[in-house]
């Protein structure tokens, strides 16, 4: 069984629940030490002896831990196999450990750094339920996000003028203008909301789903792509392309996901 899966499905251990008389931070700030260190976790009997360390104090120093690996972005293998073995000893599964998302920036990880060696990812991070999408041969899915805000930059036009003169009555309800008429067309660039759906990455193209639309953007169609904390500016090639704006994501990930993507 691969990395991935073994956090995705955890351990079927009996989960730990008990009770100590140690302040938290002192068994948080042990237990991340012991995390970090390449001893044997039947070692944290030394932090609370014969007692047992409760849930809370598991996931925070799960993500005290995340934290430190991740300083340089990238998880390594070598630590990957420590939050297997920590996962496994204390009966540990995902909905446990993503309590404030460090579980799913393991994934994330996995999945660059993967991009980044020219491999394509195995680890995809796909929620329960049906995919619209009509994927082609050899292509596959890398990651999956939900509840994604779709908008488009949109240009709006309205017409202003204005006249000057005296209007003449020839008939009844009609009426002549004497003197100039001026006008002209002004246009006004705004941000339209599209909707809201599914936004999946995959080894070809980005697609996105909801009740309002659906597409997809090659990457090879893709010119340029900025990144926000919560969400990605797409450009693609094209005279009349309209930049689109993908929010509600970890704006970060997804940029250095597509960005990256075309070393496969």
């Amino acid at each position: 069984m691969n990395f991935f899966k073994k956090l995705l499905t955890g351990s079927k251990r009996e989960k730990v629940t008990f009770e100590n008389n140690q302040s938290n931070n002192d068994i948080v700030n042990k237990l991340t030490a012991l995390i970090l260190s390449n001893k044997n976790f039947d070692e944290s009997t030394t932090i609370v002896g014969e007692n047992k360390i409760d849930i809370k104090s598991l996931q925070e120093s799960f993500d005290k831990v995340i934290t430190l690996f991740l300083d340089d972005n990238i998880l390594s293998i070598e630590e990957e196999e420590r939050i297997v073995e920590f996962m496994e000893h204390f009966g540990l599964n995902q909905n446990d450990l993503d309590r404030n998302g460090s579980y799913t920036k393991i994934g994330q990880s996995k999945v660059l750094r993967q991009i980044l060696n020219g491999e394509t990812p195995t680890a995809v991070y796909i929620n329960s339920g049906i995919l619209p999408f009509n994927l082609v041969k050899g292509e596959s899915i890398i990651w999956l996000f939900n509840n994604v805000k779709y908008h488009e930059d949109t240009i709006k036009r309205s017409y202003q003028g204005g006249s000057r003169g005296v209007s003449v009555r020839v008939a009844k309800g009609i009426y002549l203008r004497g003197g100039s008429y001026k006008g002209k067309v002004v246009e006004s660039a705004y941000l339209k909301f599209i909707g809201s759906g599914i936004m999946a990455i995959t080894n070809k193209s980005i697609y996105y789903s909801s009740n309002e639309k659906t597409f997809k953007i090659p990457h090879n169609k893709i010119v340029g792509i900025k990144p926000y904390s919560d969400g990605v500016q797409i450009f693609k090639d094209g005279t009349n392309a309209k930049a689109q704006y993908f929010t509600q994501l970890d704006g970060i990930f997804a940029y250095n996901l597509i960005s990256n993507i075309n070393l496969l």
